[in-house]
């Protein structure tokens, strides 16, 4: 049983982490780098442009919409991952991730699934289904909803 205070250090980490997307993102959230070892997730600089890009569009009340022209492996797919990942992790929502083939969709959820089975112990909501098409939370504790992620083929199923 974590003793008062624990749950005081915690619940400062979790304040941490909703005001400060960076710290979030390298503390609790990792990735495979090129020798497919697990890392923290440290925004690179192509990162950094897509979120301050979804910075700017939610500072001015707007659905964020991004195009991205980009060459490979720049990390805006883990990004933007991450980035919804997050969101429904403080704001308990439904979330769709829309690829353009399933190949792509297998690699984006299994992105997400790696967030989810590495974040710290204390950070993992239970999740309700965990599928190839779907990561979905429980409710939480205090009632509210536990939101989930769901992704989509949108043409070829190759």
């Amino acid at each position: 049983m974590a003793t008062q205070l624990q749950q005081i250090r915690h619940a400062i980490k979790i304040k941490s982490w909703e005001k400060d997307t960076k710290t979030y993102f390298s503390e609790a959230l990792k990735v495979q780098d090129e020798h497919a070892m697990l890392v923290p997730l440290e925004v690179n600089p192509h990162q950094k442009i897509v979120l301050q890009e979804i910075e700017r569009q939610r500072k001015l009340g707007i659905p964020v919409r991004i195009i991205v022209l980009k060459p490979r492996k720049t990390g805006t797919s883990t990004i933007s991952a991450a980035t919804i990942y997050r969101e429904v992790r403080f704001h308990p929502a439904d979330a769709v991730i829309v690829a353009h083939d399933l190949d792509t969709t297998q690699y984006l959820f299994r992105i997400i699934q790696r967030f989810y089975d590495n974040v710290p112990s204390e950070e993992r909501f239970p999740a309700e289904a965990s599928n190839r098409k779907e990561l979905l939370f429980s409710p939480r504790s205090d009632g509210r909803p536990g939101g989930g992620i769901g992704l989509a083929t949108a043409g070829t199923k190759t």
